[in-house]
């Protein structure tokens, strides 16, 4: 073959240009499970997931204003910083959870993947069901660490424990809403959706030292203001549930982890509130 073919009439030899590759598309479908796995980590998934326990601590916490919740470091943080701008807690609170899921949504939203650009509302009970079952190691682990701490894990709470049925609702629902919100979602899940893609090799570590700084401050606010309280045991013990949280949030997302978190301390509160 003559090179003049290869050539243009004011160039040097040229080849012809490879076809350019299109980014990958899913065609194989996921499984009935693997697509249930995915719609409810999806953040559009959480926020259906909690809007109606969402509605619940607002009608509780109405009823009874500055009781159950007084003593959540989680939503103080949050009270302060709406007092601070005028608004109120009561307000800010469920608006604040409510903008992180959309944010969160916008972040990850993958528009190769098209299952993550819709949502089965079939699958939020299951959800629901999964977040219980979650709960269960969480009391596992509270009645494991009973015998060996200073104080029953099962007996952490506040006022809530010894009160009404609706008053520790209110509570459970709070601490699940609320600390999943500011240890979980804000300080995992934000700054990994910022600024990082799951495929970049800086995800996993990154991953894992966020989730190790969360159950650090996870478990500091949730030490005993005595200090005979403070002993290794009580450390151990919401350090392990501060990283079993941040697990089942990275491995499942934010809804199903506020309902494990509230289903615990429901139980938790009231196995306790006769004694």
């Amino acid at each position: 073959m003559s090179a003049r073919r290869w050539r243009n009439e004011s160039g040097p030899a040229r080849r012809p240009a490879r076809p350019k590759i299109q980014p990958a598309t899913r065609k194989t479908p996921r499984s009935p499970l693997g697509n249930y796995l995915v719609r409810t980590r999806d953040p559009v998934g959480s926020l259906l997931m909690v809007l109606p326990l969402l509605i619940a601590h607002v009608v509780l916490a109405a009823r009874s204003p500055g009781g159950a919740t007084s003593d959540l470091i989680a939503y103080a943080w949050i009270a302060r910083a709406a007092e601070a701008v005028g608004l109120a807690p009561l307000v800010a609170a469920p608006v604040l959870v409510l903008g992180v899921l959309i944010g969160l949504a916008a972040l990850w939203r993958d528009s190769r993947d098209p299952i993550q650009n819709r949502f089965d509302l079939k699958v939020v009970p299951l959800a629901w069901i999964e977040g219980v079952g979650w709960a269960i190691p969480l009391l596992i682990l509270a009645v494991v660490m009973a015998a060996s701490t200073s104080i029953s894990p099962l007996q952490a709470g506040g006022e809530a424990a010894s009160s009404s049925g609706a008053v520790i609702a209110e509570r459970a629902l709070a601490a699940g809403l609320y600390e999943e919100l500011i240890f979980r979602a804000m300080m995992i899940g934000l700054p990994l959706a910022l600024f990082f893609r799951s495929e970049s090799r800086a995800f996993v570590p990154v991953r894992a030292a966020l989730v190790i700084g969360s159950s650090v401050l996870f478990a500091w606010t949730h030490l005993p203001e005595s200090p005979e309280g403070r002993d290794v045991a009580s450390l151990a013990f919401v350090l392990l549930a501060g990283g079993l949280l941040a697990f089942i949030f990275c491995l499942r997302g934010f809804g199903v982890a506020v309902v494990a978190h509230s289903v615990y301390d429901w139980a938790a509160f009231s196995l306790t509130s006769g004694s």
